[in-house]
């Protein structure tokens, strides 16, 4: 799929909402023990693709990443990071850095992204892209075009301001198809109970009422548009009624 076309589907995700992944942190998660004779480098692995800088600590130092050991001066409490296979690997004795005490809980700090279950493949989000464009252009007159189909789809635009018009517009289409596709399954329960409540209809409310936040910001920005791409010295009309009396 078109990269343009992947990054609107992506953005759109955040306004269904329907991600497929979260960013999720790791605190003081232990990665093992050191165990090896300080004058060997010893490797522990994370358990997840981290996500920017990661931090070790091993009491009483934390630990941060480097390219190179051998650069490293002697005040440094450092570890070689490999991306690729997720490893981070402490200096042994002889190498300048500080080298971690045998017998001590290793313990990370990073992100990464977790994976989440989500409704609407990409495929079937592109389905109501060309929907999406031509909702904005008949509803508040913007002039985007597209090519292909579905897999090929390819929008007319690669800049940031329509790629989000564009990921709004087809997440309202998306939400309201969602609704109406509740409303015909008899979504609409209402539940009390002595140890809980269900209100599904008051869920549907509010939204029905994010759906309308989102179109009301699309036509605030094709009014912002319209301000600024008015000529230098170019003004309003402005009317006045005259009313004639006897």
């Amino acid at each position: 799929m078109n990269t343009t076309t992947q990054a609107i589907l992506d953005w759109a995700r955040l306004y269904i909402p329907d991600s497929k992944t979260r960013l999720k942190s790791v605190r003081g998660l232990e990665i093992g023990r050191t165990t090896v004779a300080t004058a060997l480098r010893e490797t522990f692995y994370l358990k997840h693709s981290a996500i920017g800088s990661v931090f070790l600590y091993v009491d009483p130092y934390t630990y941060s990443s480097t390219a190179s050991l051998k650069i490293a001066a002697t005040t440094d409490k450092v570890f070689l990071f490999n991306a690729t296979l997720q490893s981070c690997i402490f200096p042994k004795s002889s190498e300048k850095s500080i080298r971690p005490d045998q017998f001590k809980p290793v313990l990370a700090d990073y992100e990464y992204s977790e994976r989440q279950p989500y409704f609407y493949t990409d495929t079937e989000l592109a389905t109501f892209l060309p929907l999406a464009i031509s909702y904005l252009n008949n509803t508040y007159e913007f002039s985007y075009t597209y090519t292909g189909t579905i897999s090929t789809l390819i929008p007319s635009t690669t800049t940031d301001s329509a790629k989000e018009l564009m990921a709004k517009a087809l997440a309202i289409i998306v939400r309201k198809d969602l609704v109406d596709e509740q409303k015909r399954k008899g979504y609409g329960v209402r539940f009390r109970g002595p140890m809980m409540s269900l209100d599904n209809v008051q869920a549907m409310k509010s939204f029905e009422e994010g759906t309308a936040q989102l179109e009301k910001s699309i036509a605030e920005k094709r009014d912002v548009d319209k301000i600024g791409g008015m000529s230098t010295g170019q003004g309003i009309d402005v009317y006045t009624e005259n009313v004639v009396t006897k």
